[in-house]
């Protein structure tokens, strides 16, 4: 079992218009997003089924040659590997469900920027350290913390 309090995850802003908070456990990942109207989802497709389940506003979806306003207490159920985009036809809170979970490469964008920059920083020196070990002998080392 797993407790996730959504005032204990911190809000990730992606740019002027769009916020989020995002949680995953085992085969599921739920995202709160807050959406300015006007915003625009570029027209994307990803591994994922995905439900976009609208609390407040209004979402208008286009995918497979259709396209749906959702609004509240409405969802949208999107295949896997189907392309799709959407508009905030008016300020909006929705829910996103994603499963399987996105991968990893992908959710850095669902991570606070901290954590990707820890990802990033900790995969830069481990690639700093491999160069430095091929550079010298079988024999010497470079202890952690000499980069």
């Amino acid at each position: 079992m797993k407790h996730i309090k959504w005032n204990e995850i911190p809000a990730e802003r992606l740019n002027d218009q769009f916020v989020r908070k995002i949680a995953w456990d085992g085969k599921l990942m739920i995202a709160l997003t807050e959406v300015d109207k006007g915003y625009v989802v570029p027209l994307h497709s990803h591994d994922n089924q995905q439900i976009t389940w609208v609390m407040s506003g209004k979402w208008r979806f286009t995918l497979e040659g259709k396209t749906v306003e959702v609004g509240p207490g409405e969802m949208i159920s999107i295949p896997a590997n189907v392309a799709h985009t959407a508009t905030a036809v008016e300020t909006l809170v929705a829910y996103d469900v994603f499963t399987p979970p996105r991968r990893l490469a992908d959710r850095r964008r669902f991570l606070p920027a901290q954590v990707v920059q820890r990802l990033y920083t900790a995969a830069a020196l481990n690639r700093q350290r491999l160069l430095i070990r091929s550079a010298h002998s079988a024999t010497s080392f470079v202890p952690d913390g000499q980069l």
